[in-house]
């Protein structure tokens, strides 16, 4: 049980990383509550199938606003890349009902693909859809 501090603003704002019944969790605080829960998934999924899973057990698959977020969430993960919830139909577009102008492409990217994941070093790129992967969810306020 550890705590991440972002040093986002004035206020405490963090994280606290910790095993619950088994599973992985990042709790993300921003009223004094754990406001945002990440929950890693050790099955490998293609993008959609991870979509679904985190849509029927969590709120969605996990977005990112900042640098500091997409690290406290890659510790849950350590080197494999994970699907979150950024895809492209005609434009970049984030799952659910948040926006965020943040982004952290890789050299190259975004490639052709349509689906993202994140490296070990909170690096973005395009990846086949149809991949499986491990991926992180997300419950909680957006």
């Amino acid at each position: 049980l550890f705590r991440i501090i972002s040093g986002e603003e004035q206020s405490f704002q963090g994280c606290l990383l910790c095993c619950l019944s088994g599973y992985v969790v990042v709790c993300q605080f921003q009223s004094g509550q754990c406001d945002r829960q990440f929950h890693f998934v050790t099955q490998s999924k293609t993008w959609t199938e991870a979509q679904l899973y985190c849509r029927e057990k969590y709120t969605d698959l996990a977005t990112f606003t900042s640098k500091d977020k997409t690290m406290a969430a890659q510790q849950l993960v350590g080197s494999q890349k994970f699907w979150i919830g950024l895809f492209r139909v005609w434009k970049w577009s984030y799952t659910g009902t948040g926006k965020s102008t943040f982004t952290n492409w890789g050299p190259g990217e975004p490639g052709v693909e349509k689906c993202v994941t994140v490296s070990a070093l909170g690096i973005w790129s395009t990846r086949d859809c149809s991949e499986e992967k491990h991926f992180i969810c997300y419950s909680g306020d957006f």
